[in-house]
């Protein structure tokens, strides 16, 4: 149960990274209309104090924009660092239990293939010239599929070929 707790509050924690980047961004978006506004109204004319006003209120803008780009840089690159830490201690935790329950399925595996070799030699004793004529409602291919679970090209079946593992 803990490991989907820890799934789930890696889920969470991509959720907040959404809401709240996606938060930042409308801020940032606001913040920009706001600057190009005082950068507007900064070429109309108006006495000094108007202007100066004009001014400082453009700064202070600009200053935002500038913070609110940073926290969400910030934001961003710690959040997917943390995520992706947190991803990589999940998928070992998940792979040390597929490891130990590939290891329990070993003599099943086993049991599997010696199935798998006596559909084999079964079919050869039906081609014999003894059983051949007398068993031909038989005759075709006999064949167990591979066995559910095996490794291929160093992961295993579960996980697909390109799957990012840690």
């Amino acid at each position: 149960m803990g490991r989907r707790n820890g799934i789930e509050r890696v889920e969470r924690r991509i959720a907040r990274l959404r809401d709240r980047a996606a938060a930042l961004l409308e801020r940032e978006q606001e913040t920009e209309c706001r600057v190009k506004e005082l950068r507007v109204l900064e070429m109309r004319p108006a006495r000094r104090f108007r202007r100066a006003r004009r001014a400082r209120a453009l700064q202070r803008a600009q200053r935002r924009l500038g913070s609110l780009r940073d926290e969400r840089t910030r934001l961003v690159e710690v959040e997917i660092r943390a995520i992706m830490l947190s991803l990589r201690e999940e998928s070992g935790r998940t792979r040390q239990r597929l490891d130990r329950q590939l290891e329990r399925m070993q003599p099943l595996e086993r049991e599997w293939d010696r199935l798998r070799e006596m559909f084999g030699a079964l079919e050869e004793t039906i081609e014999t010239p003894a059983l051949n004529p007398l068993a031909r409602q038989w005759q075709g291919e006999l064949e167990i599929p591979d066995f559910p679970v095996v490794e291929h090209q160093g992961y295993i079946k579960p996980f697909p070929p390109r799957a990012i593992l840690f």
